[in-house]
């Protein structure tokens, strides 16, 4: 009986895995292409998420940063926010919280970077707020969210949809997202990869 379970979990990651990224794989590919282009111009990836999805903004930003294969490249600019816990707790203090992600990122970004945000469904104020900025300064802004999710923030030039309301499955499909976004930002800037 167990292991009926662990199978029929197994069967459901993988019909979602599929179902999430054959759908959007052109769009997917169209962002790694933004991406690409804006490396070139010496732009930079800014990376954040809300509730668990800010460990995963911390993991792609070490992608970014280190590599995913066996070739030595140079690291790519990209940046997590909302790693800042003092910061976090100050603005709290002062009933600005929702300013944690937006505040950095204005003093860090100019417009010609990206602004990649990972939402868990749950309406997060801090996220709203970081998009405004990312708008406000002319940064191209990707948001990866459920399908349920209602975005109130600005508008976004990308938006990848999960077809889950499940945290875990949230979770997992927003670092393969990571990885696989990373994947292919390497071989557009480095074709041997």
């Amino acid at each position: 009986m167990p292991q009926t379970r662990l199978l029929d979990s197994l069967r459901r990651t993988c019909d979602l895995t599929a179902e999430t990224f054959e759908k959007q794989a052109g769009e997917l590919t169209r962002l790694s292409g933004a991406i690409v282009e804006a490396f070139h111009r010496d732009g930079r990836l800014f990376v954040a998420g809300s509730g668990n999805l800010t460990q995963i903004a911390a993991l792609v930003e070490a992608y970014f940063v280190d590599r995913l294969t066996s070739f030595e490249r140079p690291p790519l600019p990209a940046v997590a926010l909302g790693q800042n816990l003092p910061l976090g707790t100050a603005l709290d203090q002062h009933g600005r919280s929702a300013e944690r992600l937006a505040r950095p990122f204005s003093m860090l970004a100019r417009s010609g970077d990206l602004l990649l945000m990972f939402a868990d469904g749950s309406h997060d104020p801090a996220l709203e707020a970081l998009g405004q900025a990312a708008a406000d300064l002319g940064c191209p802004t990707t948001l990866v969210r459920p399908e349920r999710l209602d975005w109130t923030g600005p508008p976004v030039e990308f938006c990848f949809q999960l077809p889950t309301d499940h945290d875990g499955e949230q979770v997992e499909l927003s670092l393969l997202f990571g990885r696989l976004l990373c994947e292919l930002v390497e071989r557009g800037l480095f074709q041997a990869v």
